[in-house]
């Protein structure tokens, strides 16, 4: 097979074909390179849509009072954005609610260490969030959006 280089025939196995062959894989890797970097930064994209979706799911449970649902939907946000401050908190919000004081079951005491640890998550995340410190106010019922 020939190779073509502005209208004019070139011998298969000359130099100017072998170039010409090879300039033409660099781009198609260098198109299957950007298209592949556009996929992952879709990916990062969508998944920062879909944490954000589970967290205003968990905050809806937070609000009627289900905390069980709200830690489920709560965790699957952080699977996706480990950063989201907002998220860690209402997840300690969550187990903190679930926590029996004077209760000394071990289910308990989960309840309690997992809430702790959302805590202290969410305030490395947001350490100058005044909400975030101050878990025990009546504000801290109120789930707000932090995206």
């Amino acid at each position: 097979m020939s190779g073509i280089s502005c209208g004019k025939p070139v011998p298969p196995n000359s130099i100017r074909a072998r170039i010409l062959k090879a300039r033409a894989a660099g781009r198609g890797l260098l198109v299957l390179a950007v298209a592949f970097s556009g996929v992952a930064c879709g990916k990062l994209k969508v998944s920062r849509l879909k944490a954000n979706y589970y967290f205003a799911e968990g905050n809806k449970f937070f609000k009627d009072g289900k905390f069980r649902d709200a830690i489920s939907e709560y965790e699957k946000a952080l699977k996706l954005n480990p950063e989201l401050g907002q998220a860690q908190r209402f997840l300690g919000e969550s187990y903190k609610s679930l926590f029996k004081v004077g209760s000394e079951t071990r289910e308990n005491m989960e309840k309690a260490e997992k809430a702790i640890e959302a805590f202290n998550r969410a305030l490395e995340l947001e350490p100058d969030n005044k909400e975030t410190c101050t878990t025990n106010s009546a504000d801290s019922r109120t789930p707000r959006s932090s995206i």
